[in-house]
């Protein structure tokens, strides 16, 4: 099964947890890669930018390690596909408390498209039971917070 990384996913894998919301996420992004071990994982660089970003200095340098002994596929946005995605954030631009589309989640979608999975990742619960995919498919978001 192919599955997307969605930016908190991979911060709750690396992070160093400072609370207990930290260290539940942290402890349930651990166990579900236990259970999807063998799944084929698929980012995309806009989320290991954003990922690494959120995390420290250390963390960073753990997330990178981490992707390339996991075998995690990193994949580019498409040049082509940028009409496209800004007329897409167009379109969801009420999500996230009015602050609109994410640009590395609408990146996730059309990358969902090219790899024609709906299996998510991810920490953003509003957002991604509001996105569709490109053809109208919900996601199937395999871990959530809660």
């Amino acid at each position: 099964m192919d599955i997307l990384l969605d930016t908190g996913f991979l911060v709750a894998l690396i992070i160093k947890p400072q609370n207990q919301q930290q260290t539940q996420q942290h402890e349930t992004a651990k166990q579900i890669l236990k259970t999807h071990g063998m799944d084929n994982f698929h980012t995309l660089w806009e989320c290991v930018t954003e990922a690494c970003h959120l995390l420290s200095k250390d963390s960073r340098q753990i997330l990178l390690k981490w992707i390339q002994a996991f075998g995690v596929k990193i994949h580019a946005s498409q040049e082509h596909e940028l009409s496209d995605m800004a007329a897409y954030m167009a379109k969801y631009s009420n999500v996230s408390n009015g602050h609109g589309a994410d640009f590395a989640d609408v990146a996730l979608v059309f990358l969902a498209a090219r790899l024609k999975t709906t299996h998510i990742f991810t920490m953003d619960r509003a957002d991604f039971d509001t996105y569709r995919t490109r053809s109208g498919k919900a996601f199937n978001r395999l871990w959530v917070k809660n």
